[in-house]
């Protein structure tokens, strides 16, 4: 008769084994452990989540974050990016259960559960310059760049999933308004180093527009309708304080081929901000663009804030910070950066091995760039719902959900 006693000792008397099958065995059993007991407990670690007030901060003053709950998607799931829906009804999460190829699953905050899986040929978790775009009244999804061969993007709907629409080919990266009727798309090249379009979202038909004497680097929506662009200065000569007042550089008296600059562009009101210098900022630094929901605040690179009421560069980050450990290494990359809609906070998340709960996560005060308050845990991927109460953070098959105060 089957013994589990007999069994017990078999498994003892293998693990004992110095043999090369008990050493394989023993690997084995770890690699079980680990997987099936380690992880799950490290997953509900952040049930009494670790916080630290930052030094030099008044615990008073730091925001207040607590363990909320935990969306389980399952050990064969890989959590890479996600969004909040602009209503805040919906999570969508980049999924890479397969390398090459993603799903973008849609989550109902308020029911618990999944809503949307889409398929997609496209490996957007594994590209950092590809985010999840949220179209008009919440409706649908997509990843707000060309994602299919043809040269075209896809929107899917987000409560059904299905294909809902294609747009015009070669919409380069872009990203919707803040109340999704217009779609801002640079365009590519070297004759369109300049040139960017404002899509209407109903009819896919656009409006082209040029920035003068500015390489696009990378755009979006700031508050009041206006765009913001990053680029740097060309020009066959140097713009002089003489100029027209709209080519004059705030900071600085003049500007030399290649200094990298912002500027607000209020295109139905056809005007142009004075063009911000952004000093010791390369092109390189400023790919990866986002603004909050306000409109106010733009973050870019692993270490910049723009505050555009006051267009004022603020720098929070230095590579001897991330060093010696006084800021998370966030890599630059965007899944790993947010800003509350409000403006008031910045998220740095710091990207680490799944089931490695030692990841060291910022919130900075995002209008001084001052650390307040330590967290810890997650492996990668950070977003903030528009309203600042939630904020989701990945870890492995998982997302935990944090309440914000």
């Amino acid at each position: 008769m089957f013994s589990y006693f007999k069994l017990g000792c078999s498994l003892y008397n293998a693990l004992r084994s110095r043999t090369f099958y008990g050493q394989a065995y023993r690997a084995a059993f770890f690699l079980l452990i680990t997987l099936f007991i380690i992880g799950p407990l490290s997953a509900f670690e952040l049930g009494a989540l670790k916080v630290k007030v930052a030094d030099g901060v008044d615990s008073k003053d730091a925001p207040k974050l607590t363990y909320g709950r935990t969306i389980r998607l399952g050990l064969s799931h890989w959590v890479q990016k996600m969004a909040f829906s602009p209503d805040g009804r919906f999570l969508a999460i980049v999924d890479g259960p397969q390398v090459g190829s993603n799903d973008v699953l849609i989550w109902d905050l308020g029911k618990d559960k999944l809503q949307a899986r889409i398929k997609s040929a496209y490996d957007c978790g594994n590209d950092p310059a590809c985010q999840v775009e949220w179209g008009p009244k919440s409706a649908y999804v997509t990843f707000g760049q060309i994602d299919s061969p043809d040269g075209t993007m896809h929107c899917w709907d987000a409560i059904t999933g299905d294909l809902l629409q294609v747009s015009p080919k070669y919409i380069w990266k872009g990203n919707f308004s803040f109340d999704g009727r217009k779609f801002l798309a640079a365009q590519t090249g070297p004759s369109f180093y300049s040139k960017f379009r404002v899509y209407n979202t109903d009819a896919w038909d656009f409006k082209e527009y040029v920035t003068k004497n500015i390489k696009i680097l990378s755009m979006a929506w700031a508050e009041n309708g206006q765009i913001l662009v990053l680029g740097s200065w060309y020009d066959d000569g140097v713009a002089r304080a003489g100029d027209s007042q709209a080519d004059v550089a705030i900071g600085a008296p003049s500007l030399k081929m290649g200094d990298v600059v912002a500027r607000l562009i209020d295109v139905d009101r056809d005007k142009m901000s004075k063009m911000l210098l952004l000093p010791a900022v390369k092109g390189v630094d400023v790919f990866n663009l986002s603004t909050n929901g306000a409109g106010n605040m733009a973050q870019f690179g692993a270490e910049n804030i723009l505050d555009l009421d006051k267009m004022q560069m603020i720098t929070y980050c230095t590579l001897e910070d991330v060093k010696a450990g006084r800021m998370p290494a966030t890599v630059a990359a965007p899944q790993n950066i947010a800003i509350s809609g409000d403006g008031k906070f910045l998220f740095l998340k710091e990207e680490m091995p799944i089931f490695n709960n030692s990841a060291k996560n910022l919130i900075l005060n995002a209008k001084t760039g001052k650390p307040l308050l330590w967290f810890f845990g997650g492996h990668r991927g950070i977003a903030v719902s528009p309203d600042g109460k939630q904020v989701a953070m990945g870890d492995g098959g998982s997302v935990k959900l944090l309440d914000l105060q």
